[in-house]
């Protein structure tokens, strides 16, 4: 199942922010990749789950991964 990832700014380790369900693919979007989650304005805390690292991400740093 994929899942949009994040990249924590310290250790650099790439994170399954959350899975992508398969209702969630149309014909219309771009290059059918579903769209990206709503943050809340101002960014999203976010603990890095490798190192504990707190950092705020906005949703523009949301990356594709199908694995």
């Amino acid at each position: 199942m994929p899942h949009w990832t994040l990249e924590c700014p310290g250790c650099k380790v790439v994170f399954n922010h959350s899975e992508i369900p398969e209702h969630s693919f149309t014909e219309h979007a771009f290059m059918g990749i579903a769209a990206k989650p709503n943050f809340p304005e101002g960014g999203l805390r976010i603990i890095c789950p490798s190192c504990g690292q707190i950092s705020v991400k906005q949703s523009y740093e949301l990356i594709y991964s199908h694995f």
